[in-house]
């Protein structure tokens, strides 16, 4: 038998470009990368002009799919907005805490501060708040009494709950303060829009049924092409001050100007923004809409879905007397407009308070007192004040099984002691006095203890008033005022230690 040997083939030559096509890509790159290299140059030598001055580093919020925003971690911040102070987010996003341990040392007392912005405090030096200044306070009667301050611009109540089970209990405390302002309770249940510090978990406890904390907002918010886009380019955000100056320009034009509101919706959401200002043209029988209709956000989110979607009105005047199957699909809706009259005794009903497994919603709250509501609004009343004192009994609850006691402070309020020109001293009609009573409601019918910083503003000479704060949060006096009011109440829930 004749064994043929195997062909072999020679090897297949690679084809090159011609020599000339060659020379002329390298001659190309060669003219290019000069450029290239100086422009990288030039924006590290801007970076570095921008870090030397403080410029562009407000920009401090990354997204989270339960939170819905928290602290970038490891972030240099230096504040401009009301006020001025420098500070730095340690690897777990707190300010000014960098040997700070999850890990209590023998012998602390820990006071954990739970609240929105004006408890974060970045308009003063993080020494000049009234955490860092009761923490004084306190050494001097103990030298071992830490404050530690979870803080973040935005929060709502609902977050504040979320953040307390996640982060805060981890830190072992053995007294967590929420510190209260006005729109906390309406910020549990707000439509998310193109603003960073309203993207936001939902609360509400329906009755018959049991609190709800719901992330789906959150969840489809970052769906949007906006988030994806912020998300996109987190590494940015964190580390550039020249996007850091963008940021920042991007947000004062989305607070206040219309036209690039409108420019944005129809940028982010082109089909749905046309139909609604086609729709907007025919219920105005084809009238020009003005540049604030157009500007409306260009993303929003229904309570309900499917079978269970209603308007806002039957949601709040029928659906809430029985909590509907479809409580976990729960999204947000945005509160229908209310007409109450102020007054600092009349706010809420007997079952205006809320509770969770431990204790129903329809038990009346102790010294409970007549709403004064309009028509078709007690309902929507009672459901956020119902959802306040669920999330405080929540807290509460969690607080006692992890050995730490709870409070409630109400924060000083600039809107309502002392109103200035183009800031609002209500919401819906409701004053922050009217919150304060609701909540309070809530507290005491819990045995939770409070302290009221507004009262003891309105104790102060009018034309004083006006010295506490910036334009909308304290300064250092006010700070200082503040700790002052808090230092008695929490020495007191110390003493006992």
């Amino acid at each position: 038998m004749t064994v043929s040997a195997p062909i072999r083939r020679p090897p297949q030559a690679q084809t090159l470009p011609p020599v000339n096509e060659r020379q002329s890509v390298f001659a190309r790159l060669k003219v290019i990368a000069p450029f290239i290299v100086f422009q990288l140059l030039a924006l590290l030598l801007v970076e570095g002009v921008l870090y030397s001055v403080g410029l562009g580093e407000e920009d401090i919020y990354k997204f989270d799919k339960q939170l819905g925003f928290m602290h970038f971690p490891n972030k240099r911040v230096t504040w401009r907005s009301e006020g001025f102070s420098q500070s730095y987010f340690n690897d777990d996003g707190l300010r000014d805490e960098p040997n700070l341990t999850m890990a209590k040392p023998p012998g602390v007392y820990r006071i954990a501060l739970l609240g929105d912005s004006m408890v974060e405090g970045l308009q003063v030096p993080s020494e000049q708040t009234f955490g860092k200044l009761l923490e004084s306070k306190l050494r001097q009667d103990s030298a071992n009494v830490q404050v530690i301050n979870f803080g973040n611009s935005g929060y709502s109540t609902a977050q504040e709950c979320l953040l307390l089970s996640r982060k805060v209990l981890q830190y072992h405390p053995d007294l967590v303060v929420l510190g209260y302002t006005n729109r906390d309770m309406f910020e549990n249940w707000t439509t998310p829009d193109q603003t960073l510090t309203n993207v936001r978990p939902m609360a509400v406890h329906l009755p018959g049924g049991k609190l709800v904390l719901d992330s789906a907002p959150v969840v489809n918010w970052m769906r949007s092409p906006r988030a994806k886009y912020l998300m996109g380019i987190e590494w940015l955000r964190q580390n550039s001050r020249i996007w850091g100056m963008i940021s920042a320009t991007e947000t004062q034009l989305s607070f206040n100007d219309p036209v690039y509101r409108a420019l944005i919706a129809f940028a982010t959401r082109p089909g749905k923004t046309f139909a609604s200002w086609m729709q907007n043209l025919k219920t105005t029988k084809w009238q020009l809409p003005s540049v604030q209709q157009l500007a409306s956000p260009s993303f929003s989110i229904r309570f309900f879905e499917g079978e269970q979607e209603k308007t806002n009105a039957s949601l709040v005047n029928s659906s809430i007397t029985r909590a509907p199957a479809a409580v976990p699909h729960m999204k947000f809706v945005t509160a229908p407009q209310l007409h109450v009259e102020s007054s600092k005794t009349a706010v809420t009903t007997a079952k205006a308070t809320g509770g969770n497994d431990a204790k129903t919603a329809d038990q009346p709250a102790k010294k409970a007192e007549p709403a004064k509501v309009a028509n078709g609004n007690t309902r929507f009343i009672q459901l956020l004040s119902r959802t306040m004192r669920s999330l405080l009994l929540k807290m509460n609850n969690e607080c006692g099984q992890n050995g730490a006691k709870f409070a409630v402070v109400f924060l000083p309020c600039r809107a309502e002691a002392s109103p200035v020109a183009g800031l609002e001293n209500s919401f819906y009609n409701i004053t922050y006095s009217d919150e304060i009573h609701m909540v309070q409601q809530g507290c005491d019918s819990e045995h939770i203890p409070t302290l009221n910083g507004e009262a003891a503003l309105e104790q102060v000479p009018a034309a004083k008033r006006p010295g506490f704060f910036f334009l909308v949060h304290m300064n250092r006096e006010g700070h200082k005022f503040f700790a002052d009011q808090l230092y008695p109440f929490i020495h007191g829930l110390t003493a006992a230690r």
